[in-house]
C-alpha cells in the first residue's frame, strides 16, 4: 500500500526533521527604523521609502535570536496615522503592494496616511528569505493524477523530500512561522513606528492575520478593513478540501460556459461540455508531449487555475487554450505558464508552505490525503490532485505544537468586511461568520462578484465609496450594504504581458 510506504518513510525522517529544531543562538538587539528611498527600481517607481526592523524569532524569548523584516512606506502629505496593507498569501511580499494600493485609492485618502507594507518573516527582502529547494518546481512535473500506487508513491516522495530540506535549512525557524508570529511582528512594527494604534487593510489571508492581531493586541487596531475573508478558524486542510477543490471545479465550468458563449471568437465549442472536452483534450496532449518541453499536465493545470482567482484573465486564458487546441501553438501555452504559474525561485512557495504548515495540525496519515483526493477527484478533477501535491509537505512537516488563535471578536474594532458573493476561492460564508463575530461590524457585499480583493482593485464605485468613508473618517454605513458587481468586467478584461502585468495578478492568488 502506498499509504503504508509513505508512513514508514516519514517515520524514518522524523528524527532528522526534529533535529532541525535546535535552540538558536541569540543575535543583536533590535534597532529603530531608518527610512531611506528604496533601492529597488520597482519600489522607487512607486515613490516608496524602505526600512528594516529586527524582531525576535520567538516572541516568548524577546532577547533571543533575531530575524529582519523589510518594510516600505508611502509617506503621507498630512498624516492621520499609519495604514498597514497586507496582500494575503501567505508568502507574498507586501512592500510593493502598499505602493500599488496607494496608487489606486483616492488621492486624498492616500495623502492622509503613511501607508506601510511589510515583507513578512521569511518573505522577499526579509532575512532570512526562505528557500528550501530552488529546483523543486523545475518543469515538467509528472502528471499530478496518479494512475497507480507506484506513481502515487513517487509523487509523494517529492513533498516528503521538500519537507526534509526545509527542516534541514530552517528547523530553528519553522515552529515560528505561524500567523500568530506574523501578528506579533506587526505589533513590533507598530511600536517601532511610534504609533499608539494602526489602521489595517487586509486582503484574503491577510484578513486572518489582521483578525489575529486585533485579538492578541486589543485596542491596537483603530480601523480594520477585511476584504475577501479567509477561513477564521485557520483549518487550512478543511478549507482546501471543502472549498477550493470543489470550488475551482465549479469555476472551471463557469469558464467553459463563458467560452462557449463566445464561440465566434474562440471556436472551442458552443456548449460548456464541448469546451470542457477541448480543455481536457489539451491536458492529455501536454501529458503525452509537454508544450515546448516545459508545460506538462501539472504546469498546464497550474496556469488555468488562475481562472478561479481573476476573471479578467478569462479572455487571455481562453485565447491561450484556443491557440494551443486549434493551432498547436505551444508558445502560447509557454507564455501563459511563464506569466501566471512559473515559480521564479522558491521563496513564495517555501514561505507559503511554512505558514500553512505551522498554523494548525494537518493530517499526518497519508491514507487520509489519498482518500480525500481520490473522492474529490471523481467529481472535481480540475484542481484536486494538483492542489494535493502543492500542500502535501504539511503531511511531513516537523511535529512541533500548533495552536491557531481563536477569533472571538474581542479586541477588534467595528470593522468593515468586504466580500464578493461568488468568490469560490474564499467563501462568502466565512465573511458572514466574521461579521457575526465582530461586534459593530458592517458587511459590504459585492453581489455577483467572482473575484477576491475588491477594495480599490476592482473599480467598483459602490464598494470603494464605503471603504473610503470608513478609512477617511471611521464612518461605517448605518446597515450592511449590497453592491452590484460589474458583470462586464471579465468580458472587457485585457491582459497584456507588459512590464509588471503578471505580478499584478499573481499576488491575488492566495
Amino acid at each position: 500500500m502506498v499509504e503504508e510506504t509513505v508512513k514508514r518513510t516519514a517515520a524514518v525522517v522524523t528524527a532528522v526533521l526534529v533535529a532541525g529544531l535546535a535552540p538558536a543562538v541569540p543575535a543583536a538587539a533590535r534597532t529603530g527604523l531608518s527610512w531611506t528611498p528604496c533601492a529597488e527600481p520597482s519600489l522607487a517607481q512607486l515613490g516608496l521609502e524602505c526600512a528594516t526592523l529586527a524582531v525576535p524569532v520567538d516572541h516568548t524569548r524577546p532577547r533571543g535570536r533575531k530575524i529582519t523584516l523589510a518594510l516600505s512606506r508611502k509617506k503621507a502629505v498630512r498624516s492621520q496615522g499609519v495604514l498597514v496593507v497586507n496582500p494575503g498569501g501567505p508568502g507574498i511580499t507586501g512592500r510593493s503592494v502598499a505602493g500599488t494600493v496607494a496608487g489606486v485609492m483616492p488621492a486624498d485618502l492616500a495623502a492622509s496616511y503613511d501607508i506601510v507594507g511589510i515583507d513578512p518573516r521569511g518573505v522577499g527582502a526579509s532575512d532570512p528569505s526562505l528557500s528550501c529547494d530552488e529546483g523543486y518546481f523545475t518543469p515538467p512535473w509528472p502528471d499530478p493524477v496518479p494512475a497507480n500506487p507506484g506513481q502515487e508513491l513517487r509523487l509523494a516522495a517529492r513533498p516528503l523530500g521538500y519537507a526534509l530540506k526545509c527542516a534541514a535549512r530552517y528547523g530553528w525557524l519553522l515552529p515560528h512561522m505561524s500567523s500568530e508570529d506574523s501578528a506579533r511582528d506587526l505589533d513590533d512594527v507598530r511600536q517601532a513606528l511610534g504609533q499608539r494604534t494602526i489602521d489595517f487593510l487586509g486582503y484574503g489571508y491577510g484578513t486572518y492575520v489582521g483578525a489575529v492581531y486585533g485579538t492578541l493586541f486589543p485596542g491596537k487596531l483603530r480601523r480594520a478593513v477585511f476584504d475577501s475573508v479567509a477561513r477564521p478558524d485557520a483549518d487550512w486542510y478543511r478549507h482546501y478540501v471543502e472549498q477550493e477543490d470543489p470550488g475551482f471545479d465549479a469555476r472551471a465550468k463557469d469558464f467553459f460556459a463563458w467560452i462557449a458563449g463566445q464561440d465566434a471568437g474562440y471556436h472551442l465549442g458552443t456548449t460548456a461540455e464541448a469546451v470542457s472536452a477541448a480543455y481536457y483534450g489539451a491536458r492529455s496532449a501536454v501529458r503525452d508531449k509537454p508544450a515546448a518541453g516545459v508545460v506538462g499536465p501539472f504546469e498546464f493545470e497550474a496556469t488555468f487555475h488562475n481562472v478561479a482567482w481573476e476573471s479578467r484573465l478569462w479572455p487571455f486564458l481562453a485565447g491561450t487554450l484556443a491557440a494551443y487546441r486549434r493551432n498547436g501553438d505551444e508558445q502560447a501555452l509557454l507564455t501563459a505558464y511563464q506569466a501566471l504559474a512559473a515559480h521564479h525561485g522558491d521563496n513564495d512557495y517555501a514561505a507559503f508552505t511554512a505558514v500553512q504548515c505551522a498554523d494548525t495540525n494537518w493530517p499526518r496519515d497519508w491514507s487520509r490525503w489519498h482518500a480525500d483526493a481520490s473522492r474529490l477527484h471523481a467529481t472535481a478533477p480540475f484542481a484536486t490532485w494538483n492542489n494535493t501535491w502543492y500542500l502535501a509537505p504539511c503531511a511531513f512537516w516537523p511535529p512541533f505544537p500548533r495552536h491557531a488563535v481563536t477569533i472571538t471578536g474581542t479586541g477588534l474594532p467595528p470593522a468593515l468586511i468586504v466580500h464578493a458573493t461568488d468568490d469560490i476561492a474564499l467563501a462568502y460564508r466565512d465573511a458572514r461568520r466574521l461579521h457575526a463575530t465582530v461586534p459593530g461590524s458592517r458587511l459590504v457585499t459585492e453581489q455577483g462578484g467572482l473575484d477576491p480583493a475588491v477594495s480599490f482593485l476592482r473599480a467598483d464605485p459602490c464598494v470603494d465609496a464605503e471603504v473610503t468613508a470608513y478609512l477617511a473618517a471611521g464612518t461605517l454605513p448605518a446597515a450592511d450594504v449590497s453592491c452590484a458587481a460589474d458583470q462586464g468586467r471579465k468580458a472587457n478584461g485585457r491582459f497584456s504581458l507588459g512590464v509588471g502585468e503578471p505580478s499584478s495578478f499573481r499576488w491575488l492568488r492566495r
